[in-house]
């Protein structure tokens, strides 16, 4: 039996939720489709920055979030486990706009916040998508249970974690630490076995964002799925957002625009084809800004992570606040808001 569905969003990650609750606030309706049995919301927490914030107020839940997580001033820190290196950059040094924040968000307390904001029954859990086909305008999704959904538009947010072996993970990063304070190595030894989570680092090449596919047809790929990238500047999530506000914009100007007059008989082949232009501007808007982010972050791990003498030298003298500071302006960016009328 086949259900239909205006749109489809493949991953209760956080670009699909986020794009979920956009088009909600538009009046929208729109079905997330999980796997999980529940909501996947492992995971500690994530630098948050004044693009992300900018995002958050757009979907309408950045004052709750606020109110539970403070606000960082004065300094921001940048490390990495290889070789550890550490640099202070003051958010003085920097020409920041006035509503800057930055603020270290619980992700489960995200994930959260936007499943309590959304529609009951607008997440499907235990759902995984096993085929996809085309059906003249509209695409056909089977579900591993058999059911199938045909849908106008269809979205793939995807952000899943992998979880291994807790015990070899602490194993890893205490035998990697290198030269550190007993202070910070006494962290990760104290650091009980259920509090590790292991999530494999995942790149998508910044040259294939160039020339690779966003949007075709009525699909397309936001988040971690059109740019996974390192967490060297802290912006995966942060991009996520602005994916999905944009994203839900774009659908927005698209599925509300009215037809005049009676239904006619290529009304379909018109949504259609509004569908298609309104991802291939989704993918317009966001390929340059993914594809700075994706090798910003590439770049500045590469630099972090070598051994080279010469490297080693400039990375830890000279570049150190540079690297810091880098973190700090890829976050001057506004996604801008969504068309509620």
């Amino acid at each position: 039996m086949e259900v239909v569905e205006n749109v489809v969003i493949v991953g209760a990650g956080i670009a699909g939720l986020a794009t979920s609750l956009g088009l909600h606030r538009l009046g929208i309706k729109s079905l997330v489709l999980e796997s999980a049995d529940i909501l996947r919301s492992e995971g500690f927490c994530f630098a948050t920055w004044t693009n992300a914030w900018r995002a958050l107020d757009a979907l309408g839940i950045g004052s709750i979030l606020r109110a539970n997580h403070h606000k960082l001033t004065g300094i921001v820190s940048t490390s990495t486990i290889t070789g550890l290196t550490t640099a202070q950059v003051s958010f003085s040094d920097i020409d920041l706009p006035s509503d800057h924040e930055f603020r270290c968000v619980n992700r489960k307390v995200l994930m959260g916040t936007m499943e309590k904001e959304l529609p009951k029954g607008t997440i499907r859990y235990s759902s995984k998508v096993v085929q996809i086909q085309d059906s003249g305008f509209y695409k056909s999704i089977h579900l591993a249970d058999g059911k199938i959904l045909k849908t106008k538009m269809f979205d793939y947010g995807s952000d899943k974690d992998i979880e291994e072996d807790p015990a070899k993970m602490k194993e890893y990063i205490l035998r990697n630490l290198g030269k550190v304070p007993d202070k910070i190595k006494g962290v990760f030894e104290k650091t009980d076995l259920n509090s590790i989570i292991c999530s494999p680092l995942r790149l998508r090449l910044p040259w294939e964002l160039l020339y690779g596919n966003i949007s075709r047809d009525n699909v397309c790929v936001a988040g971690d799925a059109l740019h996974p990238m390192t967490p060297d500047i802290g912006q995966g999530a942060c991009s996520s957002l602005e994916d999905s506000v944009v994203l839900a914009r774009v659908l927005g100007d698209v599925l509300m625009e009215k037809s005049s007059g009676l239904r006619q008989e290529n009304d379909e082949e018109n949504e259609h084809r509004r569908i298609k232009y309104g991802l291939e501007k989704f993918a317009r808007e966001r390929r340059w800004r993914s594809f700075d982010l994706v090798l910003t972050s590439y770049m500045v791990g590469f630099i972090r992570q070598s051994d080279g003498v010469v490297m080693k030298y400039l990375r830890d003298g000279m570049l150190a606040k540079f690297l810091g500071g880098i973190g700090l302006k890829k976050s001057i960016f506004d996604c801008g808001k969504l068309n509620v009328n």
